[in-house]
């Protein structure tokens, strides 16, 4: 396979690579109508195929040059990792400025970036079984590659993240072998990889065929259709590439050249303009930099922005690499940067295992604190068979049942400030739902009917039954509506904040799958990847980086003296038990309550933080989802207010201030 020939088709598939990303910021079939535009479909599901050729000739290479060249081990991942390094250094600056612009810092900066991460593991892979090659170096290199798909697929980082990478081993074997031009070869492979991508990409057919089973066994079957799909698709191509002539001169052979000698530059680069000019930069939370909603106008900006940009940054790196060889002083600078950065990675690790130890020390005094805690604030209830935590605090007319949401695992922890605020003028009630917080838990199904009864139960033993004032906080709403319909006896009103509603229901699934089931199956597989973070950053002692913004929310308490006890309660109970349940069930809760209508001699608020009302969520505009639910303009009302989603728990003046205006108007 000629080598100059090779580089063409990489540069070729590195633009389609682009067009991939762009389509799907235009015509995603989960993109919200609003911001839907036809125009690129065909390149929706090719990207995985087109960076499957890339990992191929990356693996065709190493073993033809291992085999060619001497000592070709000797500086293996500086020759090779040096370069790539550096650019995603520069892109990366780039891409955190203007995140950092929205407010949204996060790693990895770049989300296409997963590319850099997947063949530095695949050297690292290649190095360690072919340095010295045996006769099982080739299936040692799978088992390696299997177990890096284990871990990608255990934190559910996305299938892209592996199911191209199998092509790097048929690229060694090709490069092994001598496999020769063969037509026939390249129609079976043709052929192969037509009927596995055909199937991949129609998954609800095999969950119809095979009977509806659990989801998983469809996932599973997809990926491994994904994985022989890359490895046809890039056999097929080496066939057809291996019997080609040398390309000719001319300006078509040019521009190919010129791509294909920064194929490494345009992908890390390209996807910034993609979201630049994209209805949102990168988060569908934030807006914009520069919209373009021309399809046509948005390809041309991409493009020779990505081109331009990613010229200008080879050339950066050629003058780098240059000044590199030629300066005495760079190659000091570098050796140096070496040695702190081996440095740094061991100082981080000694300091890793003190993290470690030391969060077993603080966990144990935390759960201390958090027992005295629940002593002196919690009462335990039996209620429909479960240990039910509950913290009844203050005396008033009325009663406030604050409904706190799956944001946060413990309601008698978290919305104690909240419930301590209302306490001045108000009875107040606080639950937390089974499985979650102080509760036990139990196995029953986690419908809004579950909920609605578990709150009936809690009042009912308390001797509750009139002068009930309902505080949902987002999606425990959906919980309300159905206690509103089944128990409307003793509910005064109703005061909702940044509360989920049914109509959720309508654009949930599209934006996460194709069909019911995978929808299921992905909530199912993010919930528990993410637990899975959770639980690693608990355990290291690493939780101060995923504890900022918690700790901010309680800053303004009482709550901030007990933040290491409360870190352990959100590190140990976050995405575990009924909690995750609760999230799983959040779907199917939202479709039973589509026919709900708010009774028209119900009093309700519904509060609208700034932020929540700024984002559109799932395409939907939470202001105009509240304002269709108003049954009676005389009694129900929507309020906008300063704040994010989190309102309900750093700003409890605030939401008294609301509950007390209701009350007023009973």
């Amino acid at each position: 396979m000629s080598r100059r020939l090779s580089k063409q088709v990489l540069g070729l598939f590195s633009v389609l690579i682009m067009f991939h990303h762009m389509a799907l910021r235009t015509c995603a079939p989960y993109l919200p109508e609003s911001v839907f535009r036809h125009g690129l479909e065909p390149f929706l599901s090719i990207g995985y195929l087109l960076v499957s050729f890339f990992f191929f000739c990356s693996g065709y290479g190493l073993i033809k040059s291992s085999r060619n060249k001497e000592n070709y081990f000797r500086g293996f991942f500086v020759k090779r990792l040096n370069r790539i390094l550096f650019v995603v250094l520069v892109t990366d600056v780039i891409y955190l400025i203007f995140r950092i612009q929205k407010g949204i810092p996060a790693f990895p900066v770049n989300p296409y970036s997963w590319f850099i991460f997947c063949i530095a593991v695949l050297y690292a892979g290649f190095f360690l079984f072919y340095r010295k090659e045996g006769h099982f170096s080739v299936v040692l290199l799978s088992l390696f590659l299997l177990v890096y798909t284990v871990f990608c697929y255990t934190f559910a980082l996305g299938n892209w993240w592996f199911n191209a990478a199998p092509a790097f081993i048929a690229g060694i074997v090709a490069g092994d072998k001598q496999l020769a031009t063969s037509k026939k070869k390249a129609v079976i492979s043709g052929c192969i990889f037509v009927v596995c991508f055909f199937i991949s990409e129609n998954g609800i057919i095999v969950y119809k065929l095979l009977g509806e089973p659990g989801y998983f066994l469809v996932d599973l079957i997809t990926i491994v259709l994904q994985m022989v799909a890359s490895c046809a698709f890039s056999l097929a191509l080496y066939y057809l590439l291996s019997g080609m002539r040398e390309p000719s001169e001319n300006k078509v052979s040019k521009v190919l050249d010129l791509l294909g000698g920064m194929t490494l530059e345009l992908y890390l680069i390209h996807g910034f303009f993609v979201n630049f000019f994209s209805f949102s930069y990168i988060s569908d939370n934030v807006g914009s930099y520069f919209y373009i909603s021309n399809v046509v106008l948005y390809v041309l900006a991409v493009s020779v922005c990505s081109v331009v940009a990613a010229f200008l940054i080879r050339k950066l790196a050629d003058f780098v690499a240059e000044l590199y060889k030629e300066s005495d002083f760079m190659k000091v600078l570098m050796r140096d940067i070496k040695i702190v950065v081996a440095a740094g990675l061991i100082l981080g690790t000694v300091v890793l295992i003190f993290t470690s130890v030391g969060q077993v020390i603080r966990s144990s005094s935390a759960k201390e604190r958090l027992a005295q805690m629940k002593d002196e604030t919690v009462t335990m209830l039996s209620v429909n068979g479960c240990d039910t935590a509950v913290y009844v605090t203050g005396e008033g007319e009325y009663t406030i049942v604050l409904m706190e949401s799956d944001v946060m695992p413990c309601a008698t922890l978290h919305a104690k400030p909240l419930a301590d605020e209302l306490a001045a003028d108000y009875k107040v009630v606080v639950i937390d739902y089974p499985g979650t917080g102080y509760s036990g838990d139990t196995s029953a199904e986690r419908t809004c009917d579950f909920y609605a009864d578990t709150v009936r139960g809690v009042l009912e033993q308390l001797d509750i039954r009139e002068n009930i004032i309902l505080l949902p906080h987002a999606l425990s709403a959906v919980y309300a509506y159905r206690y509103i319909e089944k128990y409307p006896e003793g509910v005064e009103g109703v005061v909702f904040v940044d509360a989920v509603t049914p109509e959720f229901a309508d654009h949930i699934v599209s934006s996460y799958s194709r069909n019911d089931a995978e929808y299921e199956w992905n909530i199912t597989n993010s919930i528990r990847a993410e637990a899975c973070k959770r639980q690693l950053l608990y355990r290291t002692g690493l939780v101060a980086m995923d504890m900022s913004g918690y700790n901010s929310l309680f800053a303004s308490t009482p709550l901030r003296k007990d933040m290491p006890a409360m870190a352990d309660m959100m590190f140990s109970n976050y995405l575990t038990g009924g909690h995750r349940a609760e999230l799983s069930m959040a779907y199917s809760n939202l479709v039973s309550m589509q026919d709900f209508v708010m009774p028209s001699d119900l009093p309700v608020s519904f509060v609208l933080s700034s932020v929540t009302r700024a984002n559109m969520s799932y395409g939907i505009s939470f202001l105009n989802s509240y304002e269709s639910m108003i049954t009676n303009d005389d009694i129900q009302s929507v309020y906008v207010v300063n704040g994010n989603v989190y309102v309900y728990f750093y700003n409890p003046k605030l939401i008294k201030s609301k509950v007390d205006d209701l009350v007023l108007s009973l």
